[in-house]
């Protein structure tokens, strides 16, 4: 979730030392992080995956095109966490105020954007359209589009299927038992679950069932957008095996879904903060902006490539 180090300017290299050690005293300083009921490891095992699904991993974006290659992981940009428990969501949403007040600093072309555009469009709803897509290939591909060329291809009206397909997805029981946790090997963290569903499986069903027309809803605003941004066809690739991911005939639908709950930015996962919890973070704000809802696009993009990858 935080500063990338995607961006190439003198001063982003300080800037990502700097917030990542903001981050680690504010999780030292905060009181619910040492409150006992926290009782989360470092050191958890990662969750169990099967390793003889075929893994795969984007290596030609050429012509728009994209190969999948057999036996890869998920990249260096992106990680498989530890065990994640309620302390660590709720940890995650206290670190998310500071994300979001950092966000010019991380991405000040992006912010200087959506502020040009708050100030000019007047349309909150195709600003919102904007900072979902420029999120989502930022999280999904690493793919670094104009919000400002972005604005001025996308249709407000795309943000009423977007939002509802976010809605959905965001208060699907399969996203929210637990407290929006997913561990199939810890039974005492799985109460909610094993009295809501027949099994751990059937959670991991549903959960892909809510995914796929959240992916269809960007996948189609993705194909608006390869006909002008070239930059975009690697992540309507991307968000294209989602969706056949994300199938009811998914074999391996309980790797997909612990993959997506335990999925992290590589620079946040050593304090082991997966994107989901910023996820619902910046969801749940009461105020939301084109920060907001850029955070939203790029960690759902995170979350899709693990979908792509289990």
């Amino acid at each position: 979730m935080g500063c990338t180090a995607s961006h190439n300017s003198g001063g982003s290299g300080s800037a990502f030392i700097a917030a990542a050690a903001r981050r680690k005293r504010l999780l030292d300083d905060a009181d619910i992080a040492c409150c006992p009921a926290v009782a989360y490891r470092r050191t958890a095992p990662l969750p169990t995956r099967d390793h003889s699904s075929p893994l795969f991993r984007l290596r030609r974006w050429s012509s728009g095109e994209a190969e999948l290659e057999k036996d890869s992981d998920l990249g260096h940009d992106v990680k498989i966490c530890g065990l994640q428990t309620r302390g660590r969501r709720a940890a995650a949403a206290v670190l998310y105020e500071t994300e979001c007040r950092q966000f010019p600093y991380c991405n000040p072309k992006a912010a200087a954007a959506y502020a040009r555009g708050a100030g000019d469009i007047h349309d909150s709803e195709r600003l919102a359209v904007t900072a979902l897509l420029v999120g989502l290939c930022e999280g999904l591909a690493n793919v670094q589009v104009d919000p400002m060329t972005v604005n001025r291809r996308v249709d407000a009206k795309a943000w009423h299927a977007l939002d509802s397909a976010i809605h959905h997805f965001m208060t699907c029981k399969a996203m929210v038992l637990d407290d929006g946790i997913f561990e199939p090997d810890e039974a005492c963290l799985m109460l909610e679950t094993l009295s809501e569903f027949s099994s751990v499986q059937a959670r991991a069903e549903a959960f892909l069932q809510a995914l796929r027309p959240l992916a269809e809803a960007f996948l189609l605003q993705l194909k608006i957008l390869r006909r002008h941004i070239p930059k975009a066809a690697g992540p309507l690739v991307m968000t294209g095996h989602v969706v056949q991911r994300c199938s009811p005939a998914s074999a391996s639908a309980q790797n997909a879904a612990v993959a997506a709950f335990h999925v992290a930015q590589s620079a946040e996962s050593e304090l082991d903060f997966v994107a989901i919890h910023f996820l619902s973070a910046a969801w749940n704000k009461e105020h939301k902006g084109a920060v907001q809802y850029h955070h939203v696009g790029k960690n759902l993009g995170i979350m899709f490539k693990a979908v792509i990858f289990a």
